[in-house]
């Protein structure tokens, strides 16, 4: 009975993890359509953990890509900073750069997009919680 129940709360968990970033352009790349899974280093938090940062949700991907992954990647990415309402940016050169962009709330949930790569290295991390700016997400990530 228990096991069956722990199996139910992990799945659920799970597919609440997939839903949080639907319906943004760089969701294939964390459900490992751009990358496949075998190839990537998936962090997923949330919970009490989180509180202390304002957040509810941490979910990250660490990888290693071709160019042509990372155009893919820069490219779903783009669309989303499109539609951003703020973005950080610091770029050094074509190789390395890290892109830090707000997206529209859902609700009272503040949702954020990070983009960080050096060569073919690549993080990327979506976060959300009740962390009003993206000043303020940087104020208590920095500390």
């Amino acid at each position: 009975m228990d096991r069956r129940i722990i199996l139910f709360l992990m799945f659920l968990f799970s597919v609440m993890g997939m839903q949080a970033q639907t319906g943004l352009a760089i969701n294939p790349v964390f459900k490992g359509a751009v990358i496949p899974a075998s190839r990537m280093v998936e962090t997923s938090v949330r919970g009490r953990s989180l509180s202390q940062y304002h957040l509810s949700y941490y979910h990250s991907l660490r990888f290693e890509a071709s160019k042509k992954e990372l155009s893919t990647i820069n490219s779903l990415f783009d669309q989303d900073r499109k539609q951003a309402i703020e973005t950080y940016r610091i770029k050094k050169g074509s190789q390395t750069g890290k892109f830090i962009i707000s997206l529209q709330p859902q609700g009272r949930t503040h949702r954020f997009l990070c983009l960080s790569f050096q060569n073919a290295n690549v993080t990327l991390v979506y976060m959300e919680g009740s962390v009003g700016s993206l000043r303020e997400l940087r104020k208590l990530l920095e500390n």
